[in-house]
């Protein structure tokens, strides 16, 4: 149990003493009972090839003993299920497909093949050509076709269709009923342990040479299900409560907040307050669900949103769930209002891109420098040029853009690393990036464009602004390392009071906070009402378990949305200063807890407020950009590393001055901006640094 679910609680060397020991209290437990003792067996055989804490030639000399315990050899596969031990022995035949393909690297051997061939042949007996799986239990029947899938894909045999589409109904299946009832923790839990290992085999056994030509739509269909799967149930769960006139669902919403809070400032009472919130949030959601629709994606209707030389690109990104040294790749799904069905395009290995010289690597400035960079709105995360011009854009957009040659415009999602990346600023030749040919709208998931109108004219009323804040003095300060000296940002008065004379203009109702007015209370205060456009000039932190120093680490906290966020005045002042505890920031969480649905954009002009943990492959950073998603805000722009303060005054007085001409939406207001922006600071990185989430 604890080498399959806790894999960094006990050491290897006593994982297998352990193991050791469990193979001889079997052997005398049920040594008079055969089929007690395969079972053990099994289970022994299963933590080797799913932990590898033994070499699998171990645990076939194990299914070795096993086979002869249950008699395989001599075994009526037609009436199998009248065996006491059919149990395990169905569990059996599974260990022995997963023990094949698990000795096998990228691609399976001859010798191998041969011996899937033989193990599916067995199999077609047991399930009648799979058409009837008996009282085998629904696991058994995953791992009977995940089995039967790979030996067909390899041996290019068609029968891959009619598997991957009886394994594809009782994935769709599960899935859709477990996660519309899970607490968060339950779900993150969920898509790690089930939905990684039940999807993945879509993408990794495409084969547009076997596969039916409408296979491609299911592939869509299913990076839409569950990109940003967590994120959609949390946005869900807050747009409820927000739009709720019951005082008892607000209430009880208040204390699950409340809990999260107390659970971040009293760690030793952890377990505890964690399954007072799990209770609270389970009440949540049986209301929620009492009036809320399973979600639904009809790519038909994202079909119908794109024009003529318009695409949507889902990147998705994948991995054997079987083979050793598996290397994560990458695919696109490429839609378009043309062709009948979407088209998957294969694009890199990830160590392509990690292991190239021209990788836009991301360095951190050290703590200790930290004090003299008055310049940069944040920690300075700043990015490596890349010498290789093309580099990335051959990887990521030149396969596309080939199959797709009349596209002018392209709205996407990205994955994984590509979290890291500006996309939309990657250079096509030495003086031509991707903002000079195409127009670009980013989303955390392309259905999102079916709840949009793009071309609705942009009416702003009510208008924010936050900078010019003064961060207060702490001459207390011995070691940066430890207590962060955040400096004044002079630039960020300059840029709101600019912005502010812009607004004043257009007549729009605006609220200007600097200096120390704009303290967390306050601040979050203002935010509790409605405005069309808000926008925060500051510091932005991203609290890095892995770069910040020792002394620090203690302070990181388990939800991950607590290590994004904003600088507010007077963070310097706390004498013994607690970035998760204490006033002065404004972090991911709080921001998730606000109701933002009436905002129509947000403007974070700090660094690092695009940067934040990613936990798995299917959901985006956990960063400012996530909080103010689940928040409900409509639009936002944040930043992927450090910003100069000078430089980003030109780039945000520009931003506005095209957001308010009424001919241009919010992307192409943001696009033009970082144009004109380029043509100005053709060396600097600053203009690059910003990306603009629909």
């Amino acid at each position: 149990h604890y080498s399959i679910n806790e894999p960094n609680t006990i050491d290897k060397l006593d994982k297998f003493q352990l193991l050791i020991n469990s193979l001889k209290c079997s052997n005398t437990l049920y040594s008079n009972s055969p089929i007690e003792y395969a079972g053990a067996l099994n289970q022994c055989v299963e933590v080797i090839l799913r932990t590898g804490i033994a070499d699998i030639s171990f645990a076939d000399s194990l299914l070795e003993i096993e086979s002869k315990i249950l008699r395989v050899d001599s075994i009526d596969l037609k009436n199998i299920f009248k065996e006491n031990s059919f149990n395990e022995i169905t569990i059996y035949y599974n260990l022995v497909g997963l023990s094949i393909l698990k000795k096998s690297d990228t691609t399976l051997t001859q010798s191998a093949l041969f011996s899937l061939k033989k193990l599916v042949n067995q199999l077609e007996i047991i399930t009648e050509n799979f058409t009837d799986f008996k009282n085998i239990p629904e696991n058994q029947i995953n791992s009977f076709l995940l089995i039967a899938s790979q030996y067909f894909y390899h041996s290019k045999d068609p029968k891959l269709n009619k598997i991957l589409n009886l394994y594809r109904q009782k994935v769709s299946q599960s899935i859709s009923k477990a996660v519309n009832f899970m607490t968060e923790s339950e779900l993150s839990q969920f898509i790690q342990n089930e939905i990684f290992s039940k999807t993945d085999i879509f993408f990794e056994l495409y084969d547009p040479n076997i596969m039916a030509d409408d296979y491609t739509s299911f592939l869509f269909q299913l990076a839409l299900q569950t990109k940003g799967l967590l994120m959609r149930k949390s946005t869900e769960l807050n747009k409820f409560i927000a739009e709720s006139k019951d005082s008892s669902i607000v209430s009880l919403f208040s204390k699950l907040s409340a809990l999260e809070l107390q659970i971040k400032n009293s760690p030793d009472q952890k377990s505890i307050l964690f399954k007072q919130k799990e209770t609270y949030e389970r009440e949540c959601l049986r209301l929620l669900r009492s009036t809320h629709k399973e979600d639904s994606f009809n790519i038909s209707l994202l079909k119908e949103k794109l024009n003529k030389g318009e695409i949507a690109v889902e990147f998705i990104k994948y991995k054997s769930s079987f083979r050793k040294n598996s290397p994560e790749k990458y695919m696109a799904l490429v839609l378009d209002s043309e062709r009948l069905y979407p088209v998957a395009i294969p694009l890199f290995e990830e160590s392509q891109l990690l292991n190239s010289n021209a990788y836009l690597n991301i360095s951190k400035t050290t703590e200790s420098e930290l004090a003299s960079n008055s310049n940069a709105r944040g920690t300075g995360l700043k990015p490596v040029k890349d010498n290789n011009h093309s580099h990335h854009y051959k990887l990521i957009w030149e396969p596309i853009l080939k199959t797709f040659p009349e596209t002018k415009l392209i709205n996407f999602s990205s994955v994984g690393i590509l979290n890291t990346l500006n996309l939309n600023s990657l250079s096509i030749t030495k003086n031509e990036t991707m903002i000079d040919k195409y127009k670009l709208r980013q989303f955390t998931n392309t259905y999102n464009y079916t709840t949009i109108s793009v071309n609705q004219p942009k009416v702003f009323d009510k208008v924010l602004l936050v900078g010019g804040l003064e961060y207060g003095e702490n001459s207390q300060i011995s070691k940066i390392e430890d207590q962060l000296h955040w400096n004044y940002l002079p630039g960020t008065l300059t840029e709101t009071k600019s912005i502010h004379e812009l607004m004043r203009k257009k007549n729009l109702n605006t609220t200007l906070i600097s200096g120390l007015q704009a303290r967390e209370e306050i601040v979050t205060e203002f935010l509790k009402e409605s405005y069309d456009i808000i926008h925060i000039a500051t510091h932005g932190y991203y609290y890095n378990i892995q770069t910040v120093s020792n002394n620090s680490k203690n302070h990181s906290h388990s939800n991950p949305l607590f290590n994004s966020m904003l600088v507010l005045s007077d963070a310097n002042s706390i004498a013994k200063k607690d970035i998760f505890t204490k006033n002065g920031y404004l972090n991911a969480y709080e921001i998730s807890c606000l109701d933002l649905s009436k905002t129509k954009i947000v403007v974070l002009s700090a660094c690092e407020t695009g940067v934040g943990l990613n936990t798995n492959r299917y959901e985006s950073t956990f960063s400012l950009v996530r909080g103010l998603k689940i928040a409900g805000a409509e639009n936002i722009v944040a930043s992927l590393w450090s910003v100069s303060d000078r430089s980003t005054i030109q780039f945000m007085t520009k931003l506005y001055s095209n957001l308010l001409n009424t001919n241009y939406s919010v992307s192409e207001a943001f696009q033009i901006t970082q144009q004109q922006v380029k043509a100005i600071q053709s060396n600097d990185s600053n203009w690059s640094a910003f990306i603009l989430i629909n």
